[in-house]
């Protein structure tokens, strides 16, 4: 097993090239540039590392619609959130001031093991002129490990893995186990505080949104509007509306919509970007050549009242 990363006292530049050339040949002096990460592999350089990131970014949902990333220095933290503050008085001229706590909760992150093993035929890895990082694994484990963000941010059950957004607690639930009225929805965007609507989104499957599409207020005007050009998105009662294929779809007991303000939903990150590690034996007599990449994080929803849920009737 071979394994590649990060600079040590040389250039950058030189730990990019070193870092393609190991991805190309399991041998190479160049390897000397880059060193072992903390978590027993190697971390890919920064400037690949930093390109990777942005690639994640594009791909996951929760980052962009703003959810707030911290990068941890331990594996473990709790870190303390304001729940919500009382409202400022009026204070008479020498009057005495009213004292009152903020409400405090500790949320504990922990940083989960995210993995990713790719198998390239030795045909591709043999050849110089094609750049392996770049065309293939690059690009294969950006979208592997912005799936499994979506996934594990959405439904991730806070056990040994993320805290999706399913884990809130319901704002309201359906009458029916299969259908969702239109006074379902707009009594779920009043039940959201009203100091985070001018920044909620909804979060649905496209099940779900189809379903919506149909529905109307007592007036016979749809809920659910266009938006005016190609680069807008549709709003529901005057909010957009983000499509998400993890979110559970409309069944007795689900979770189906969830309406709030992301960026109260927080991502926890390692030091450790990405490590890559090359593994040569495993897959030789398939004729391929095994990447293993991984990389640390969590993730949680931070601020209770910053969301409201809609959860199907039980059966």
């Amino acid at each position: 097993t071979k394994s590649v990363g990060v600079v040590a006292d040389s250039g950058e530049r030189d730990a990019v090239k070193a870092f393609k050339l190991f991805l190309h040949r399991a041998e190479t002096p160049a390897v000397k540039v880059l060193t072992e990460g903390a978590t027993g592999g190697y971390l890919v350089p920064t400037e690949l590392a930093d390109e990777f990131a942005a690639e994640v970014a594009k791909r996951s949902i929760f980052r962009q619609l703003g959810a707030r990333v911290l990068r941890l220095s331990h594996w473990k933290m709790s870190v303390p959130v304001v729940a919500w503050s009382n409202r400022a008085e009026i204070v008479a001229e020498g009057g005495a001031y009213t004292a009152t706590e903020p409400t405090l909760s500790q949320v504990v992150f922990t940083l989960y093991k995210l993995g990713r093993l790719a198998q390239v035929s030795e045909e591709l890895v043999a050849d110089s002129k094609f750049s392996l990082w770049e065309d293939i694994l690059s690009t294969d484990f950006a979208n592997s490990f912005a799936a499994a963000e979506n996934h594990y941010f959405t439904v991730g059950t806070g056990s040994g893995q993320p805290a999706g957004i399913t884990t809130l607690p319901v704002s309201v639930t359906t009458t029916a186990t299969a259908a969702i009225a239109a006074e379902e929805i707009i009594k779920l965007y009043y039940s959201l505080d009203a100091a985070f609507i001018p920044q909620a989104v909804w979060m649905m499957n496209p099940e779900t949104a189809a379903h919506l599409r149909n529905l109307r207020d007592g007036a016979g005007n749809f809920l659910w509007q266009p938006g005016l050009s190609g680069d807008e998105p549709a709003r529901l009662l005057g909010r957009p509306v983000v499509l998400n294929s993890d979110m559970p779809k409309i069944a007795a007991g689900a979770k189906v919509v969830v309406f709030g303000d992301f960026s109260w939903y927080w991502i926890a990150e390692g030091d450790e970007t990405l490590s890559v590690q090359r593994l040569d034996e495993l897959y030789a007599a398939s004729g391929t050549v095994g990447f293993r990449a991984w990389r640390r994080l969590d993730g949680h929803p931070m601020l209770t009242s910053a969301f409201a849920v809609l959860r199907m009737k039980p059966s």
